[in-house]
């Protein structure tokens, strides 16, 4: 990319992002057994032996008929004492490797951003939800914030054309705002890691990254609701993480190439033309312009894998096989500021391998393994 050469000042800014421990973390409930709370606690010991740094909790019930997970997010009140019994499997569970563990949110229903009393309850819920898996010991949300039901679409059930796309693209940087001061009253140094970042919204990014099929325009409200919540974290030990779900990095230079766009050129307003379209920045950029010359300082970046192989937007064939992610987990790890993490679709880690035909085998599980350590040694 051309965005942001390779000086002194970003390698600076980059070897600092890049100090801590980058973490692995497995996304996992697709198909086979779902991670609730109980099963957590009942298959300890095997989970410990898994080549992960933390997994995300789905929290519910083992039945599913208490869903915190799906449900906390919805504007209908549900207490923090129903919250915290569905963790109480968890609340004092001591785990050798797993230590980094998050509780697994959806996004809900699409409903207005200016329907107040809705976030009203959003809000409420959120503030709970924050203090029960604080209390849990968690690290803190993985956000599926992906347009499932319509929730970030300009002109849709976000918010109607009856209003111009400014005002609702500054109506969810508010909502956004509420969500993270909500969840930081409960947890103060909670870590939210919201699978798509602002560039979901940005024009500029798909412009530039023709690989990506442009979905800016089907999500125009997502981008500005995380700056909102990069804004409801500041002043606060709390961080906020773009976890980077595209799929379709798998060398070195891709991952390099995601993350600085991530973290720099995407609060750049340099070639960012002035016209209707949805851009992070620019003369009508829903980044505001006091926060762009700032922005690398408050947010960090992630990276997000996939266990099933993917064709980019100019048909390009990118399989995943056992080698492949190893390599590709090396090079994430090796090219976020702390989070990676792995979603399978087509196999499960959660259960030993030949349990089931779902069960991931040593295969994929060394692969993982030789990964995490070949990153380690700064391979």
């Amino acid at each position: 990319m051309r965005f942001l050469a390779r000086s002194k000042w970003f390698a600076y800014f980059y070897s600092v992002a890049l100090s801590a421990e980058p973490s692995l973390i497995l996304h996992n409930f697709f198909v086979g057994p779902t991670p609730t709370p109980s099963y957590i606690r009942a298959n300890k010991d095997y989970l410990d032996t898994l080549p992960f740094d933390g997994l995300t909790v789905y929290v519910a019930t083992a039945d599913l008929k208490v869903n915190v997970t799906a449900y906390v997010y919805r504007p209908m009140p549900m207490s923090y004492s129903l919250m915290s019994s569905v963790l109480a499997p968890i609340e004092d569970l001591q785990m050798r490797s797993l230590k980094q563990n998050f509780a697994l949110m959806f996004a809900g229903p699409g409903i207005s951003m200016f329907d107040d009393s809705a976030w009203g309850a959003r809000l409420e819920n959120l503030r709970s939800f924050a203090r029960a898996i604080r209390s849990a010991g968690l690290q803190g949300i993985f956000f599926d914030n992906e347009n499932y039901e319509d929730w970030a679409h300009y002109g849709g059930k976000g918010c109607s054309m009856a209003y111009t796309l400014k005002a609702c693209q500054q109506q969810a940087r508010l909502r956004g705002f509420e969500i993270m001061r909500a969840l930081v009253s409960g947890f103060p140094d909670i870590i939210v890691l919201s699978f798509y970042g602002p560039w979901v919204s940005d024009s500029t990014f798909y412009e530039r990254q023709t690989t990506y099929n442009n979905v800016a325009q089907a999500n125009e409200l997502s981008g500005p609701f995380f700056v909102g919540m990069v804004e409801g974290a500041m002043g606060s030990p709390a961080k906020v993480v773009d976890g980077g779900e595209f799929y379709l990095s798998r060398t070195k230079q891709d991952f390099l190439d995601r993350y600085r766009y991530q973290k720099f050129a995407i609060a750049s307003d340099t070639g960012v033309p002035d016209d209707r379209r949805s851009r992070a920045a620019g003369p009508k950029g829903f980044i505001p312009a006091e926060l762009r010359s700032k922005w690398y300082s408050f947010v960090s970046v992630g990276a997000g894998l996939y266990d099933i192989g993917q064709a980019d937007a100019t048909g390009r064939d990118l399989p995943i096989t056992p080698d492949i992610l190893r390599k590709t987990i090396t090079n994430a790890l090796t090219t976020v500021d702390q989070f990676a993490w792995f979603y399978p679709e087509s196999m499960t880690f959660l259960e030993p391998p030949g349990t089931s035909g779902f069960s991931a085998n040593s295969v994929w599980i060394r692969a993982i393994r030789e990964g995490k350590l070949a990153a380690a040694d700064g391979q």
